[in-house]
């Protein structure tokens, strides 16, 4: 394959995760959604229907944000490494 099979694995779920966040929020505003931010309203029900519980660890729609950036993060490394590029910190 193009892919080696933790990479597709990390595109697979990232794939996977945003689609379904993607689906709930075109539903949840009525159309078409390109960005979100922790201030958009009903969030916590999106939050809650992609499973996410508030616990001591946070609210449900600070552990979407925190889950949506863990898997941002790892599709761009992918991306990164796949290219060859070397990010500059």
């Amino acid at each position: 394959g193009y892919l080696a099979a933790a990479r597709f694995e990390v595109l697979d779920e990232a794939y996977g995760f945003l689609h379904r966040l993607s689906l709930r929020l075109q539903l949840a505003k009525g159309t078409g959604i390109t960005r979100f931010e922790e201030r958009s309203s009903g969030l916590w029900a999106i939050a809650r229907g992609m499973g996410f519980r508030s616990s001591a660890e946070g609210s449900a729609v600070e552990l979407l944000f925190e889950r949506y950036g863990q898997i941002t993060r790892a599709v761009r490394a992918v991306y990164l490494e796949v290219l060859g590029v070397r990010e500059e910190a």
